[in-house]
C-alpha cells in the first residue's frame, strides 16, 4: 500500500540529486560515471556542507581537450571548451593550484605550508569533517599538484577541476 507513493518518492529524489550534480559540471563535458560521492549536509542558518565529488571524464572529452590544451590560454577559451554550468564560478585557471589557505590560521585544516592546496585544506577548512578514501585523496592531491588540468573557484566553497589526462571531474566543497 505504501510501496508505490515511497518508491515515486525515492525515485525523485534520486532524479533531483542527478539533476544537481549534473547542474554543478560543465555542460559541454560527458561523464562516465560517479568514481566517488560523499556529501554532508549542515542544518539551519550557518550550517556547513562538505563533499567531494569525482566523476570519469568520457575518453572523447579528455582527448579534445589534450588536443586542444595548446589554445587553451585563459579563462574564457577554457570556459568556451568545457562549457557553462548552472552553478557561478569564476576564472579559468591551469593547474597546480596555489595554496589559498597556506597563512589563513584554520585549525581543521592539515597545516599544509607547501605552495600547493591539497584537497583536505579546501573541504575541511570549516571542520565539517566526511570520509574520503585515502587513494582518492591521493589521487586529487597528484591532480591538483601536477599541470595539465584547469581548475575554477566558485560560490559556496567550491574547487571544480576538470583534468583530462586523468580522465577526471572532481568537485570539491566546503560552505
Amino acid at each position: 500500500m505504501f510501496a508505490l507513493p515511497l518508491a515515486a518518492l525515492l525515485g525523485t529524489c534520486v532524479y533531483e540529486k542527478s539533476s544537481f550534480e549534473k547542474g554543478r559540471l560543465p555542460d559541454k563535458l560527458r561523464v562516465e560515471k560517479t568514481l566517488f560521492s560523499e556529501e554532508a549536509w549542515g542544518l539551519g542558518p550557518g550550517g556547513n556542507e562538505t563533499g567531494l565529488l569525482i566523476y570519469e571524464l568520457n575518453a572523447e572529452d579528455a582527448a579534445s581537450l589534450i588536443r586542444r590544451a595548446h589554445l587553451l590560454k585563459n579563462s574564457d577559451q577554457v570556459r568556451a571548451a568545457v562549457g557553462d554550468t548552472e552553478t557561478s564560478y569564476y576564472e579559468w585557471k591551469r593547474t597546480p593550484v596555489p595554496n589559498i589557505y597556506r597563512n589563513i590560521g584554520n585549525e581543521c585544516a592539515s597545516r599544509n605550508k607547501s605552495d600547493t592546496l591539497n584537497i583536505e585544506d579546501q573541504i575541511f577548512r570549516y571542520c565539517h569533517f566526511i570520509t574520503v578514501d585515502p587513494a582518492y585523496t591521493k589521487m586529487v592531491n597528484r591532480i591538483i599538484a601536477s599541470p595539465g588540468a584547469y581548475y575554477t573557484f566558485g560560490g559556496a566553497g567550491s574547487l571544480l577541476i576538470v583534468a583530462p589526462r586523468h580522465r577526471k571531474i572532481v568537485l570539491a566543497y566546503a560552505g
